[in-house]
């Protein structure tokens, strides 16, 4: 999920981000697994946003 994260992140914002974070769950299944990288994903879309915001009226 990290990783999803910053790898968005740092394309999009042509920057380089150094970042470690996870989480374990016992028995996660396949859909779990595809539903919390969909939220990552989607998560990124939000923080890019907000960041483009704030550079945007820092400029």
């Amino acid at each position: 999920m990290t990783r999803i994260l910053i790898e968005k992140i740092c394309g999009k914002m042509e920057i380089v981000i150094v970042c470690i974070g996870g989480f374990h769950l016992d028995g996660i299944v396949k859909e779990q697994i595809k539903e919390v990288i969909e939220v990552a994903e989607q998560m990124s879309e939000e923080i890019l946003r907000e960041l483009e915001k704030s550079f945007c009226n820092t400029i």
